[in-house]
């Protein structure tokens, strides 16, 4: 490790981010002026057949989940931390960008009520909403459907996964397994019996990452490798079925760390890991921005059919994260921190 860094997870996170992105793909074939996807299954398309039969978007968000809380308990359990450097240090690495994207999305919106006469790809673009957005809240249960930059979702749900995980800061660094275990089996429960949605999820996500850190950190690496198998050869639980093959992966990402001792792996694991955020907040914008075009240039949809689109697509959303990660999200987060911290 480099820097409380698991390299090997900085490479897990950028797949997990290209996972979303390619999920959110399919937002070029909502009709323009509709809410509902295109039936692609129509078109004899074994390329975009795929999108439609996987849940791809789902389990990069769920497996960022289990990330947080093996990354969370690498940072912060068996150390003093104040609320107000924790809170810092996540406003800092989040909130900078939301604040830039949501802005921006918001004008590419109100361009296209404008121009074409509605929204496109998400339609709940009120006043309510953008409050929910800017106070980071918008995955809360108080929305009336996905708004805006609608990714943030997962993180606004994370927010209270990192309120509650830091104070327990001091049970979770004790080296007790059954108080880990005896929280997830709780927020399951939570889940199965009253609440089943993706507050909960993400919960149950988070303190596994707890978990599998506590056993990653005693260098229990045959038991990571058996957690890995076992949770991706279960095939039954119905909608736990895609949180254990998240944790899965994680688990074996963990236990295939040491792997990643090279300079030269390192430093593109994590340079690929540093567009996660980035490409995560800004494809939807740069999505908006394209389908604007093509309808103002009247291009018939058919383009988005062609493998050469997608993955010029692509290689732009990522070209893109680049630029603003080194340009804005790095920099702003420095003199925050810098700022605030020192």
């Amino acid at each position: 490790m480099k820097n409380n860094k698991i390299i090997s997870l900085e490479l897990l996170r950028f797949f997990s981010s290209l996972l979303v992105v390619v999920w959110h793909y399919l937002h070029f074939f909502y009709p323009f002026n509709s809410i509902s996807p295109l039936n692609i299954f129509e078109y004899n398309n074994e390329f975009l057949k795929l999108f439609l039969k996987s849940q791809l978007g789902t389990h990069g968000v769920y497996i960022f989940f289990c990330i947080s809380g093996i990354v969370f308990s690498a940072n912060y359990l068996n150390k003093v931390t104040s609320f107000r450097t924790f809170f810092i240090r996540r406003f800092a690495r989040l909130y900078p960008l939301h604040f830039f994207t949501l802005i921006f999305v918001a004008l590419i919106q109100i361009i296209n009520l404008k121009y074409i006469g509605n929204f496109e790809i998400y339609f709940f673009n009120d006043l309510k909403h953008f409050f929910l957005n800017i106070y980071l809240i918008s995955g809360w249960g108080f929305e009336d459907g996905y708004s805006f930059n609608a990714p943030i979702w997962s993180v606004s749900v994370e927010i209270i996964v990192y309120f509650v995980f830091f104070n327990l800061i001091a049970i979770l660094s004790r080296k007790n397994f059954l108080i880990i275990i005896s929280l997830i089996i709780l927020f399951v429960f939570i889940k199965k019996t009253y609440f089943d949605n993706e507050i909960f999820s993400a919960f149950v996500l988070f303190f596994s990452g707890v978990l599998l850190f506590k056993i990653y950190s005693e260098k229990k690496i045959l038991l990571l490798f058996f957690i890995t198998f076992f949770l991706l050869s279960l095939n039954l639980f119905g909608n736990y079925k895609i949180i254990l093959t998240c944790i899965g992966i994680c688990a074996f990402f963990l236990s295939i760390n040491n792997i990643f001792s090279n300079l030269s792996l390192q430093k593109v694991s994590q340079s690929l890991g540093d567009l996660t955020y980035s490409s995560y907040l800004l494809h939807i914008p740069f999505q908006l921005i394209l389908i604007f075009i093509i309808n103002q240039l009247n291009i018939n949809q058919n383009i988005f059919k062609s493998p050469y689109f997608f993955l010029i697509f692509i290689i732009l959303v990522y070209l893109i994260s680049l630029l603003v990660f080194r340009f804005y999200e790095k920099p702003v987060g420095y003199f925050i921190r810098k700022k605030y911290l020192n």
